[in-house]
């Protein structure tokens, strides 16, 4: 049975439940897989799946980092891969750049749009 605190809102019709969780004192970060619903809809982008993680964990975005988002063909649901860094300066260490930026839109001058890290 899965618990009502570890469900994660992402829009009106779209959710995603908690499966794994777990902390990892090497880089002093929280890791988790996250099972999004999506029903008969397209795979959710990274930003309103970072915005809605951040919220739910109390966490700021910059913190927060989708390793992986993986959707399996025919099935309104896909598996993501969260990183949640408590230290910014470890984050910028580990996590590869161009994830900072990935799923970011891009502003018309080319730079990143409001939602940047």
């Amino acid at each position: 049975m899965v618990s009502l605190s570890k469900t994660i809102k992402i829009s009106e019709v779209e959710e995603g439940i908690i499966e794994k969780e777990e902390y990892n004192k090497v880089f002093n970060r929280l890791q988790y897989v996250i099972r999004i619903f999506h029903s008969n809809l397209g795979t959710p982008s990274r930003q309103n799946l970072r915005k809605a993680i951040a919220s739910f964990l109390n966490v700021d975005e910059d913190s927060v980092i989708i390793r992986k988002i993986q959707t399996e063909r025919g099935i309104s649901s896909s598996k993501v891969i969260v990183r949640v860094y408590k230290d910014k300066d470890m984050l910028k260490k580990i996590e590869p750049k161009y994830l900072f930026n990935r799923g970011v839109k891009k502003n018309k001058e080319g730079g990143e749009g409001v939602q940047g890290s």
